[in-house]
Parts: C-alpha cells; sequence; structure tokens
C-alpha cells in the first residue's frame, strides 16, 4: 500500500502494507503518530483499552474513524465483501451532505460529495454520488480503447451553480464517448 501526499507541490509516498488509512490534514506523519496512539489504544497491551469512535468532521476525526473500523473488521471472504466494506468504512468517515458547520480556523471543512473504490483484481472502478442512492462503475478490463480519450459527465454544473446528477447507474462502459484531450489544450 502506499500513501501518496503532495506538500508544497512535492510527492512524498509512504510505503508499507501498514498504511491504509490517509485524510488532506494533518501531514501523513502526524496522521501515523495518531494511528500509533490509537492501535496502542485498542490494544492487548492496554490494560484499559477504549474502543470508542472518534467523531466530528475534521480530517483527524476522519481518519481515527476509519481506522478504527479497518482495525475492527473480519477478514473479506472475497472481493465482494472487502468493497462493502471499504465503501462502508469511508461512508461512516465522510461528512454528510446538508452538515453546516463554519469556523473561520476551519474553513475547508465540506460535505463529502462522492467516493470511489476500486476493485484491483476484476479491474473495476466504482463511484458512489452523495446526491443519488446507486452506484455507477466501469469495468477497464472490457473497456473499449479504441478512441485515446473518451468521457462520462457523472455530476456537472449548470450556470447557476445548480448540480445536475445523471441519473445512470450500473456498468457504464458503453455510455462513454471519445473527447478532447483536456491535457493537450
Amino acid at each position: 500500500m502506499a500513501i501518496i501526499e503532495v506538500e508544497n507541490g512535492v510527492f512524498k509516498i509512504h510505503h508499507s502494507a501498514d498504511y491504509r488509512v490517509g485524510t488532506n490534514e494533518p501531514s501523513y506523519e502526524d496522521q501515523l503518530r495518531i494511528n500509533d496512539y490509537w492501535l496502542w489504544q485498542w490494544s492487548d497491551k492496554n490494560s484499559q483499552p477504549s474502543h470508542t469512535i472518534p467523531g466530528g468532521p475534521y480530517s483527524t476525526d476522519r481518519f481515527e474513524r476509519a481506522a478504527f473500523y479497518l482495525n475492527h473488521l473480519d477478514l473479506p471472504n472475497d472481493e465482494h465483501d472487502a468493497l462493502a466494506q471499504a465503501r462502508s468504512v469511508a461512508a461512516s468517515a465522510s461528512v454528510p451532505l446538508g452538515y453546516n458547520f463554519t469556523s473561520s480556523a476551519s474553513p475547508n471543512i465540506s460535505n463529502t460529495l462522492w467516493t470511489t473504490v476500486a476493485a484491483h483484481r476484476s479491474q473495476t472502478y466504482y463511484f458512489c454520488n452523495a446526491r443519488t442512492p446507486h452506484v455507477a462503475w466501469v469495468e477497464l478490463a472490457n473497456f473499449n480503447f479504441e478512441s485515446p480519450v473518451s468521457a462520462f459527465t457523472l455530476i456537472s454544473e449548470d450556470p447557476s451553480g445548480e448540480y445536475i446528477n445523471s441519473t445512470r447507474n450500473g456498468k457504464l462502459n458503453k455510455h462513454f464517448e471519445p473527447t478532447e484531450d483536456p491535457f493537450k489544450k
């Protein structure tokens, strides 16, 4: 597993099978120190272990919540169970739509608008839009790569700033259309 952190435009790669959770703040080194505390808190080395679930919308809270659930999961039986676990852990660490919290000290707290989950073995990429009850996915192993660049829009914004959510769900492979490469403009 690798966590890629961008700090002042520089990519830092943290690599270990133990690195399974990362949020945008604080630095990943600080997140690892926080994780060490919680791993001790949940361990047999602690004579009075705490199995509380940290709450709140801050990145640190969400990191702790995801780490808590990941460290308390049974091993999945198959890829389907692993995907379901990943999606439910991500949901538990999300900031729900409609959460209204403002603080001048933390202006970047915002609702989780979507979650993505990837199944590496089956090469399937899932997209979960917080504004719709369904899941959309692309099977990369069966993707038509005849066009060098193709796209499908799941969320767009109208001129007034309102979101337009696609009603499509399920497998989206056939809905992609050739488009211009945005990196060659």
